[in-house]
């Protein structure tokens, strides 16, 4: 009777072994599975990202071609660095969320700085250009049509 006790008791060490390897299996398998589906996710973000800075491009690209004789240097200068900012900023925010979800660290989050500093004094540039003038379309060609008639009246 004692022997058949101590079988039994080490019958019951040996399933609570079995039991608690296979419960610490089970959660490592969900654990993968995790990060496996976060994997996934952050994959498809990515894409997600690059078909919207594609389509986003071409199409405000194609619209400022087709109507970039009906206004000013200026203001088609302007705009294009204003949607251009927004874009590079939607798209950051979308690989910072995916990154957030992934829970890793931002590592160049100087360029985030870099490239909306950069847009900024493009546009303060831009301004003062508009304000003094620098790019007169109107002033060129008069220069030019002057240089011409002064050229024909000499022969």
């Amino acid at each position: 009777a004692e022997g058949q006790l101590h079988e039994n008791d080490a019958a019951r060490r040996i399933s609570n072994l079995v039991v608690g390897e296979g419960i610490k299996l089970s959660d490592e398998i969900k654990e993968g599975q995790k990060k496996m589906q976060n994997e996934y996710i952050t994959i498809l973000g990515i894409f997600a990202a690059i078909v919207l800075a594609f389509t986003g491009g071409m199409t405000f690209t194609s619209s400022v071609l087709e109507n970039i004789h009906k206004s000013s240097i200026y203001r088609i200068a302007f705009i294009t660095l204003i949607i251009g900012c927004i874009l590079f900023n939607l798209i950051w925010l979308l690989i910072d969320f995916i990154r957030n979800m992934n829970e890793k660290a931002i590592k160049k989050k100087w360029m985030f700085w870099t490239f909306n500093l950069m847009f900024i004094c493009l546009m303060i540039f831009t301004f003062v250009a508009y304000k003094y003038n620098w790019m007169a379309k109107e002033e060129i060609i008069n220069q030019r049509f002057q240089d011409e008639q002064q050229v024909e009246e000499q022969k």
